[in-house]
């Protein structure tokens, strides 16, 4: 007995739960089928403030059908509704967020306000004028008169109605200038100022040269004495060009003047104490001897000192 003790114990409480188990369940009411369900609650009229079956009620007079009950919240949405659709009729754009502006880039000063380049084209029908003068660049619409009196330029060429060849020099604001025809030779200096061109003679002022710069070609008069002549001249290259060289032999001045074409024709004279003497034209710049003196002629940027 001492060893069944606390089996039978065991049995028993075991015994006493399923004893409960089966009357809790036998408690329970029989549940009712659908069909049952379904009559009772078609079959029972509600009752309504006057005690006969309610009615659907109609929509108040001007009322909308579709507005919300009263005490509902309008803001709410209709049953089975996406909060996230707009309302019927709202326009889909009118809440949206403006797009974001572009971010300035790191380290600029969003409060300043880009300059345009130069590199940017100019508005339509705002071309400058063709006359207008570039301010950086003076000379961009300058006449060719005057920038040719500008620059260093040399011409040279027949004059008409003589036998020689007429030279004339343009450094900046000076001029000068040298006829000669093998016989005769005069030398003439000046000024240029917008493209007119005004010499006088180096021994004779009434000897003179009036000029005026035409693009490549210099156009005047040249009056020795009471003789005029006209000429055009058109430009030359080195080693083209005007020469002169000066010396003393054993005592006397020699004087030297040479004028050379593009095509090769080359003219001069020597005087030795304004006497004419005989002597060989040069090539272009190169030693010569007179009088058993050697003679260097120089061009023109170096006896006018390239002013």
């Amino acid at each position: 007995m001492t060893r069944s003790g606390p089996f039978l114990t065991l049995l028993m409480g075991m015994a006493t739960i399923v004893a409960l188990a089966a009357l809790s369940i036998s408690m329970l009411p029989a549940p009712r089928s659908a069909a049952d369900a379904t009559t009772s609650a078609s079959a029972e009229p509600v009752p309504t403030a006057e005690g006969g079956p309610a009615a659907e009620a109609d929509p108040p007079a001007g009322g909308d059908p579709t507005d919300p009950p009263a005490g509902a919240d309008p803001s709410d949405p209709p049953a089975g509704a996406d909060p996230s659709d707009p309302p019927a009729g709202a326009d889909p754009t009118a809440d949206a967020d403006p797009p974001a502006e572009d971010d300035p880039p790191a380290g600029a000063d969003p409060s300043v306000e880009a300059v345009p380049t130069d590199d940017a084209d100019p508005p339509a029908g705002d071309d400058p004028p063709a006359n207008r003068q570039d301010p950086t660049n003076p000379s961009a619409s300058a006449s060719p008169r005057q920038t040719a009196a500008a620059k260093s330029i040399d011409y040279a060429g027949r004059v008409q109605g003589r036998r020689g060849l007429l030279a004339i020099s343009l450094r900046g604001t000076k001029a000068v200038g040298y006829f000669c025809d093998g016989k005769t030779e005069v030398w003439f200096k000046g000024t240029v100022s917008n493209g007119q061109v005004s010499l006088k003679g180096a021994e004779n002022a009434g000897d003179t040269v009036t000029a005026e710069v035409d693009g490549t070609r210099l156009t005047g008069e040249m009056r020795i004495g009471t003789a005029r002549s006209n000429f055009s001249l058109s430009t030359v290259r080195k080693p083209s060009g005007l020469y002169r060289a000066t010396a003393t032999i054993r005592g006397a001045n020699l004087q030297a003047g040479w004028i050379y074409l593009n095509d090769g024709t080359r003219v001069g004279a020597v005087t030795l104490d304004g006497v004419l003497i005989r002597a060989q034209i040069p090539e272009p710049g190169e030693l010569t001897v007179i009088k058993g003196v050697a003679i260097t002629p120089k061009d023109v940027d170096e006896f006018m000192g390239g002013s």
